[in-house]
């Protein structure tokens, strides 16, 4: 049997280097758009790439999941056989869903409750005792949607692109319009967040996670920054413990 696995994404790939990233190794990183450079990168504290329950920090900011990691699945399928000859094709999706509080000491917290969504398809083909499978991730796939309510309120969405899988979106947060795009060609690194078409925050969402924040910023520019970087690390995180 003769099989050609095509990545099913970044998300995928990422979570067949879980057992390298557990072991603390940071073998993934990402250099900082030019914008940023110099800015101390603030380590993300207590994330494991295999246990999504856990609490993270990273300088001032705390992010704690509040519901359990619920996701579910679907997949349907048809074959075409004559003689010795087959063909299949199915289809295979899962959705997560989960909620987290993002709070900056001595703040009110950030209620976020986001959707991540992966989905996929298999094209298979068998002649005598040879036969050739092909997974490809379908186009738009994977995507994160947030909501976010109490000391800021707003919408976050992002998808990627079909052939790429690079991804990009949009966030707009207590009325500031934020662009959001991945880093990464092959595997996804992390997001940069702009604002007027200047990156002033990162996210590094690979190995133990690192984020950096323009200092220039206004504070509660900062804090919009850092609620994104939050629902962004338990975003990739959801969809790498997912499998369509």
């Amino acid at each position: 049997m003769a099989r050609l696995a095509l990545p099913l994404g970044t998300a995928a790939a990422v979570a067949a280097l879980a057992p390298v990233l557990a072991t603390g190794a940071n073998v993934l990183k990402i250099t900082p758009a030019p914008s940023l450079a110099g800015v101390a990168a603030l380590p993300v504290k207590g994330r494991s790439p295999t246990a999504f329950d856990k609490r993270v920090r990273f300088g001032d900011w705390q992010v704690q999941t509040v519901s359990k990691f619920d996701q579910r699945g679907r997949a349907v399928g048809v074959s075409v056989e004559s003689d010795r000859k087959r063909k299949a094709i199915s289809l295979r999706g899962n959705v997560a869903e989960f909620e987290l509080a993002v709070t900056r000491a001595g703040g009110a917290p950030t209620q976020v409750s986001c959707e991540t969504r992966i989905a996929a398809g298999d094209h298979e083909k068998s002649a005598g005792r040879r036969s050739d499978e092909t997974s490809l991730t379908l186009p738009g796939y994977p995507r994160i949607d947030c909501t976010f309510g109490g000391a800021l309120t707003g919408v976050l969405a992002t998808q990627a692109a079909a052939v790429t899988l690079f991804e990009t979106g949009h966030a707009d947060l207590a009325g500031t319009h934020w662009q959001i795009r991945s880093v990464g060609k092959v595997v996804r690194l992390g997001y940069e967040l702009l604002l007027g078409g200047s990156v002033v925050a990162t996210v590094e969402t690979a190995s133990m996670g690192r984020v950096w924040l323009q200092p220039t910023l206004e504070v509660a520019r900062q804090q919009e920054a850092a609620v994104l970087a939050g629902a962004l690390l338990y975003s990739t995180a959801a969809l790498e413990l997912q499998d369509p």
